[in-house]
Parts: structure tokens; sequence; C-alpha cells
């Protein structure tokens, strides 16, 4: 009876087993990428969004901040950010201020007007004739004169409010996404696609 000689090469199989989990890890992390950056689409217009809700979009500066990295000779894959509130949306947190204060705008027309100043707000205050009001026992203000009145609240318009902190609430962001991902087909379409 012949014999048939059958040599495995272990050496490729390696090869081609690493090659096609790299290919799947990467591809897997490209979705997931995906699925962060589109769940940060929703534009805000000033608004915050719900607790528990990924953070709506402002200015895209958190949305393009976004990475994928590959580590560990390409078998790791990394989706997040760097920017300095990522933590603080993913888990939540309190937000101190660095100087005296931090200054929280109260409407959509004080985040617009800080917005295109740069962030600085003597240039608001001036351009808009802000004033400061620091009421007994609350948080100081920033407000706007509209009229002459009896009452002191039906003459202002309060603008900014100064808090030492504030808590952010959780806005997460990439579990909602990883979950997402975990539940769909696109991890096994990569893998099997790559091997």
């Amino acid at each position: 009876m012949p014999l048939v000689r059958y040599v495995w090469n272990i050496g490729n199989v390696k090869k081609l087993t690493a090659e096609g989990a790299r290919k799947g890890i990467r591809g897997t992390g490209i979705e997931l990428l995906k699925l962060v950056r589109r769940s940060l689409q929703r534009q805000g217009g000033g608004k915050p969004s719900p607790a528990g809700k990924p953070p709506h979009r402002q200015t895209g500066e958190f949305v393009s901040s976004m990475q994928m990295e590959i580590h560990d000779r390409g078998f790791m894959a990394r989706v997040g950010t760097a920017h300095p509130s990522g933590r603080k949306h993913e888990i939540g947190g309190y937000i101190k201020a660095k100087g005296k204060a931090l200054a929280i705008p109260l409407h959509h027309r004080a985040w617009r007007a800080i917005k295109l100043a740069g962030g600085k707000l003597q240039p608001v205050a001036d351009k808009y004739n802000l004033r400061y009001v620091a009421p007994r026992g609350g948080s100081p203000l920033m407000v706007k004169k509209i009229g002459e009145g009896g009452s002191a609240l039906n003459i202002v318009d309060p603008w900014f409010v100064f808090k030492k902190q504030v808590y952010l609430p959780p806005r997460p962001y990439l579990r909602p996404a990883l979950k997402k991902l975990k539940n769909s087909r696109v991890v096994a379409k990569h893998f099997k696609g790559a091997f």
C-alpha cells in the first residue's frame, strides 16, 4: 500500500492566522470608531444632552478627537479620545474651576456669544453690556439689564452663573457603541473575511 506523506507547515499557518486576526481586529476597531462618531453627531444647539445619553455635538471638537490606535503588533485596537472631558462624559464626575470660577452659559445666546469670543468672558460682557450680580445666599450671575421695573426678576436676563465646581452626569458614548457592536454581525464579518 502506498503511503502519502503530508507535511504540516505550522509556521505558515501561524503567520496566516496572525494576519487574519490583525485584519479582523483592525476592521472591528474601524467599525467601533464609526459607531462612536455616529452617536456623537446629534446637534445640541447649546443644550446639554440628557444624562445617560451620548453628549450632543456643540462644536465638533470632541467628535474629531475620536481616534483608533493599533497596539501589541496589531492584536489590540483602542478607540477613544485624548480630549480632557472624554472621561468625564463617559463616567461622569466633577469639573473644578482652574481660576476663580466656571462661567456656565444659561441659554443658547450666551453659549453662542462665548463661543464666538473664543471662550473669553470679558469681550462678551462688554459687547452685550452684561453686569455682575452677587445675590445673597446664591451663586453669582452675569446678567443683562433689559428694562426698569419694581422687581429685579423683571428687569434682568441671566446669561451666566458662576460656580467653583459642577457635576457632569455620565453621558456614555463608548460603552453603548461597544454594546451595539457586540450585538451586531459586523465582528464576525470582519474576522470571517480575514481568514
